[in-house]
């Protein structure tokens, strides 16, 4: 069963509503507010199905007449209404925002999609929807020969070609109707959007593709473009390329400017991807190419069309950036790498990222003779990666190298350590994380500037972040900030001393900042879940305590991106306060499980104390959609402090209907604008 939560026909007060799901018994209901105010009419049109279900809504905005006359001036050509005057006329004064001249008008459109208005802006009027295409920084476009003589119209057309301002551009085919779970969750990672309901599908991108482009026609602003397509892992779905001896011509000629360019879930041999690239014009132009994203005709080999024979794909290519993927395992037979020789004078950055489903740990020393050309490489990026055995052979190889990403791999033990250090042209350092350092290094000579640790603990089977260990590193060479990409504590780890003062030795050791990506607060060990009943006010207080002492024990690292506290129960004002330490730069707030008890105060505080905060999700959180959130939802709408928050809440398919007074309400600011339900 599917909840939607949809507003009123007519509401005066901007909010975005989408249902989404975050698991096959779960449902997500996002709410965005915003401080300013429209009016805005809403139409709902919903279609459920049994593998995908997808929410659509359409929005008009509500103009005056005033409004609808500047928009009927279908022919593209400006008009009084758009600021022009005939030559020798003083314009009157404007008493209207839209009398403004267009230099101004574009300047404050500009000003306003950078204060985060940008997906709502163009609903207001064509004047805003034509300034929003100036000045996007991103767009996509969406794909098909319906789509794109609906959405590149020549008035569109017209603003892409007069724009100056640098493009990244998207073409995109979207996920069929039954498409699978994972590339539903794809869409959410894109920028602004031309799109209309998709009426075709075809497997052949090449066709989609060739008629956009016939469209976009000298388009010079574009300078990155990426060509996208969805199904990327299910053979029945895949998106096929072809590259036509013409397409590349037919790229620089929409796309003047193109310098760099991104295949990215597309089916495309080898033989057709070094035809394209060997263009000439093409192949001159060309600084960036990110091709890790796609599938051969040999499934996971991503240049051999046949087994055994790998495509020259480079000749004549002068790329500077270079992402693809590989097989990073050691063969002896012939190479699954095309040679990187022509790239030799003007590669500088490469990223390979394994194709190796279990995550690669071979020896890199095999990399060598690959790499043994790219005598200028300055960054290079192996993602998927476990080990490290091999890397002293390969960074030889590597004399202009200066940063080492190894985002997937762990430095185990004292010997990895000093094979680190040993490197001493690599200044920027990316690793997964670090174990069994048993012995300090901290006043080891290092030449590292910058640190970053992911602590991807799943991939690397890392249970908790190991702060003895770091503090073992030699960080007195930092001169940007230390970066660790998720920390773990526990309720458990106040008993444990070492646990405890390690964030504050840490702070101490080294003379820059740490940030930390994502801090995770789990409230309850997993013996209190275990045997959780009634909740007693001896077990609320006992959590405060906790959560105090946890807070005071990462207070010192100061700077987090995203704050999740798990197992909190009863959640008041109280505990924004208490957290509010650590919550100062985050962006990302989360409740997981435990309770709330919603009020106006409690946004009051985590609006005003929590100033960097954009989003605030409540997954599986007791009472977050009961009548006393709705109400502190719409109380904190109406409060002149309020601002943009985009307010996700989770509820199980199995949990009581939310109340009644949820479907209308005057915080819902804008009414649903895009909605869909999302099978993870």
């Amino acid at each position: 069963m599917v909840r939607t939560l949809a507003a009123s026909p007519s509401v005066s007060c901007g909010a975005n509503v989408v249902l989404l799901s975050v698991s096959p018994r779960s449902a997500v209901l996002v709410l965005k507010h915003r401080a300013a105010t429209a009016e805005i009419n809403v139409g709902c049109n919903i279609s459920i199905g049994r593998t995908r279900r997808t929410v659509r809504q359409q929005t008009a905005p509500a103009m005056s007449q005033r409004d609808m006359q500047h928009q009927d001036t279908g022919d593209g050509s400006a008009s009084a209404a758009d600021g022009y005057s005939p030559a020798g006329e003083v314009p009157p004064p404007a008493s209207r925002m839209l009398d403004l001249p267009p230099a101004l008008l574009d300047d404050i459109a500009c000003r306003v999609m950078q204060l985060g208005a940008r997906s709502q802006l163009p609903l207001t009027c064509r004047a805003f929807s034509q300034a929003r295409l100036l000045h996007v920084p991103a767009l996509r476009i969406q794909l098909g020969r319906q789509c794109c003589d609906q959405l590149l119209t020549p008035r569109v057309l017209a603003v892409l070609q007069a724009r100056k301002s640098k493009l990244a551009l998207t073409l995109w085919q979207p996920e069929t109707e039954d498409s699978d779970s994972y590339n539903c969750g794809m869409r959410n990672q894109f920028a602004p959007t031309l799109q209309l309901p998709q009426t075709e599908y075809t497997q052949d991108y090449t066709e989609l593709l060739a008629h956009a482009l016939a469209k976009l026609d000298n388009c010079a602003a574009v300078e990155v473009c990426r060509l996208v397509s969805s199904g990327l892992y299910d053979p029945d779905k895949r998106k096929h390329l072809h590259c036509p001896p013409g397409l590349a011509q037919q790229l620089l000629g929409s796309f003047p400017s193109l310098t760099a360019l991104t295949l990215d879930g597309l089916s495309v041999s080898s033989v057709a991807l070094a035809s394209l690239l060997s263009h000439p014009p093409l192949a001159l132009q060309l600084q960036q190419l990110d091709i890790a994203h796609i599938i051969s005709q040999n499934g996971d080999m991503p240049f051999c069309d046949e087994p055994g024979a790998v495509v020259p794909l480079f000749q004549g290519l002068q790329l500077k950036q270079l992402s693809m993927a590989a097989i990073l395992f050691e063969q002896p037979g012939p190479s699954l790498l095309p040679s990187f020789q022509p790239l030799a004078q003007h590669l500088t950055q490469l990223h390979l990222e394994s194709r190796d489903i279990t995550y690669s740990d071979e020896d890199l020393s095999f990399l060598r003779e690959f790499m043994q050309p790219l005598v200028l490489l300055q960054v290079l990026t192996i993602s998927n990666h476990y080990g490290l055995e091999g890397l002293t052979e390969l960074l030889q190889a590597l004399p202009q190298l200066h940063t080492l990403q190894l985002p997937d791999a762990a430095v185990s033990g004292q010997q990895q350590l000093n094979t680190l250090l040993a490197a001493t042209q690599i200044t920027s350092l990316q690793l997964g994380g670090v174990r069994g350092l048993d012995a300090s290094r901290a006043d080891a000579p290092c030449s590292w500037q910058r640190l970053e640790l992911t602590w991807e603990r799943e991939r690397l089977e890392l249970q908790w972040i190991d702060w003895e260990a770091i503090t073992h590193l030699p960080l007195h060479s930092l001169s940007q900030p230390l970066v660790l990409g998720r920390a773990d504590i526990r309720v458990e780890d106040i008993l444990d001393p070492k646990v405890a003062a390690a964030p504050h030795c840490l702070a101490q050791a080294i003379k820059v900042p740490v940030k930390i990506k994502d801090v995770r607060l789990t409230m309850m060990s997993p013996e209190q879940q275990e045997r959780l009943g009634v909740i007693t006010p001896a077990l609320l207080q006992q959590q405060r305590v906790d959560l105090a002492q946890l807070v005071a024990m990462l207070q010192p690292l100061q700077c987090c991106g995203k704050v999740e506290v798990n197992d909190l129960h009863e959640v008041t004002a109280a505990d924004v306060l208490a957290l509010a330490p650590l919550c100062r730069d985050c962006t990302h707030f989360q409740l997981y499980g435990g309770s709330i008890k919603p009020s106006l105060e409690f946004w009051r505080q985590l609006v005003q104390l929590m100033p960097a905060v954009q989003e605030v999700t409540f997954l599986l959180t007791k009472e977050c959609y009961c009548a006393a959130m709705h109400e502190s939802l719409q109380l904190m709408a109406e409060q002149p402090w309020a601002r943009q928050l985009h307010v996700i809440i989770s509820y199980t398919f199995n949990a009581p209907e939310p109340p009644a007074c949820w479907p209308a309400g005057s915080w819902l600011k804008a009414g649903v604008f895009n909605s869909s339900l999302w099978i993870k």
